[in-house]
């Protein structure tokens, strides 16, 4: 005799099979997937110095600080001042 399976059976092993997809996913993608990777999340800023201050001629620089090591190429590259300040950047660690 044939044993069926119940539908609470079904949609179980069902669920297992996706969420253990889903763990593996995550495992082997996670944040080191570069931009390809659909999980990848991109850095944020975490303080910025000048954030909602009154800035004026006195003001030399601002610091900024992300949530992760960042690339200082990239960085510097992406970076967008607008009206464009004088200046250099300045790197402390990553």
């Amino acid at each position: 005799m044939k044993e069926t399976s119940q539908p609470i059976d079904r949609f179980s092993l069902i669920m297992m099979i996706l969420l253990s997809i889903l763990i593996a996913l995550l495992i082997w993608g996670g944040e080191n997937c570069g931009n390809t990777c659909f999980l990848h999340t991109f850095p944020q800023v975490r303080d910025f110095t000048w954030e909602d201050q009154k800035i004026g001629f006195e003001d030399k620089a601002f610091i900024l600080t992300f949530d992760r090591p960042m690339d200082r190429l990239s960085v510097e590259k992406n970076l967008v001042i607008n009206p464009p300040l004088p200046g250099k950047i300045s790197w402390a660690g990553k």
